[in-house]
Formats: structure tokens, C-alpha cells, sequence
């Protein structure tokens, strides 16, 4: 499983090396997929924010991005706890593989929707429940209270998005709500620094580095996405479980 193997514990470098991935995803992704997606949100708020000096616009800055990671994180632990429940509580290796090959595949399908190939990704972000979200969060976007703020990034956290399903995916095959949780907190502050640039009025990229670089972050949801379906080809017998020294690649 992504941040565990399906056979045992996983290594310190193993961890290391896999929350390194998830970051360097968040930051990717974010440059090119959230600026365009939540951009407009980040805007429209940090507008009507103005005139707060810089101590208080920064920290009504932070008050709403720690609304979106506190959601993100809550969402990772649920999906690793059922994750948990599927495949830890009652069952044994086989249907923990059988968890992880099911989760991998959908992942490498969102990220396959992420480069266009496919319209899943555009599939998963239709809808009525986004069109609330939006709507909620539109009362907000003016609030000048720190709990308006708080709410409108745990509002913003919510909102149909691609990207945050493959890294809910893979909090759920981590199988534990604490490594879950940890899977989607530092996904969510990989996100920050690109909307903080949005919000301070400036997109830090040119929209040919923002497209490379939501790529590269596509192409690293297929590689855990390929990770956690081998893990769990290996879980089930159908592969041996690949390691260089302590470290098992799947």
C-alpha cells in the first residue's frame, strides 16, 4: 500500500521517499490545475480583503488556505478509515491487494483525466454538489471574520476536484486514518504557495511552465497510482514485491 506495504511495516526511507512524491505532486499540480480552478475563488477573495494592511491581508490569507488543508486532512483521514475497514479490519492480503489494485487503477484513470486523455477528470467536476459548494462560498468571499475565513477554505476544500480524488485514493490504500490524514495535509500546503501567489496578484509562472508543471504532477499521480495497483498485484501473488534493500517499491 502507498506509505505501507501489503506484506509488513514499511521502511523510514520508504515513508520519506513516498511523502516526498505526494508534496512534489501537490506543488505541480497546483501551479497548473488549482490556479485555474480555485484561482478565481482565491482572487475574488483576497480583493475584498484589501485595505486590512499587510500583517492582517496575510493573515486572512492563512486563516482561509488553513480552512482548505484542515479539510483536506479530514477527508485523508476518513479515506484511510476506509480504507481500514475494507481491506485491514476483516479481511487478510488478498483482499488488501485487491483494495490496492482497484484504488491504483482509478488513480492512473483520474491522472489519464488530468493530461486530457480522457474525460474523467472533467466528468468528476461536473455537477450539482460543486454548484452548492460555489454557492455557499460565494456569501463568504467578503466575510472580514476569522471564522467567515476559516469557513469559506473549509467550503473551498470541498469543491469537485480531480486531483484531491487521486489523493484521497491514495490516502485510502494507505489503510490507517493517521498515515491518510498525513497523505492529504501535506498535499493541501503544496497547494498553498501557488494560491498565496494568486492571491497576492500575481501567477508566479507563465501559463507554459503552469501546463509543464501540471503535467509533471499528472504523470506523478500516474506513478503512485502504477505503484499501489503493483502492490497489490504483489499482495495477491501475482507479481513478487520489488525492493532495492530496504526499500520496497511495490
Amino acid at each position: 500500500m502507498l506509505l505501507e506495504s501489503c506484506c509488513g511495516s514499511m521502511t523510514t526511507a520508504q515513508s520519506s521517499v513516498e511523502l516526498a512524491v505526494v508534496f512534489s505532486t501537490g506543488l505541480m499540480i497546483s501551479v497548473g490545475h488549482c490556479v485555474g480552478m480555485c484561482g478565481p475563488i482565491a482572487a475574488a477573495y483576497s480583493a475584498a480583503q484589501n485595505g486590512l494592511g499587510r500583517l492582517g491581508f496575510g493573515g486572512a490569507l492563512l486563516t482561509y488556505h488553513a480552512g482548505r488543508v484542515v479539510t483536506y486532512t479530514g477527508l485523508g483521514a476518513a479515506f484511510g478509515l476506509l480504507g481500514s475497514t475494507l481491506g485491514w479490519s476483516r479481511f487478510g492480503t488478498a483482499a488488501q491487494g485487491g483494495i490496492s489494485l482497484f484504488a491504483g487503477a482509478l488513480m492512473v484513470a483520474l491522472a489519464l483525466g488530468l493530461l486530457g486523455w480522457i474525460p474523467t477528470d472533467r466528468l468528476l467536476e461536473k455537477g450539482s454538489f460543486g454548484g452548492k459548494v460555489v454557492c455557499g462560498a460565494s456569501r463568504l468571499l467578503r466575510t472580514r471574520s476569522y471564522a467567515g475565513r476559516f469557513g469559506l477554505g473549509l467550503l473551498n476544500g470541498l469543491l469537485p476536484c480531480g486531483p484531491v480524488y487521486a489523493m484521497a485514493l491514495a490516502a485510502a490504500g494507505t489503510g490507517s486514518v493517521g498515515r491518510g490524514a498525513l497523505v492529504m495535509f501535506l498535499f493541501g500546503v503544496a497547494t498553498i504557495p501557488a494560491l498565496f501567489g494568486v492571491g497576492l496578484g500575481s501567477s508566479w509562472f507563465a501559463p507554459r511552465i503552469r501546463q509543464r508543471l501540471y503535467h509533471a504532477g499528472a504523470f506523478l499521480v500516474m506513478f503512485l497510482g502504477v505503484q499501489l495497483a503493483l502492490r497489490g498485484t504483489a499482495a495477491i501473488g501475482l507479481l513478487p514485491h520489488l525492493r532495492f534493500g530496504e526499500l520496497v517499491i511495490f
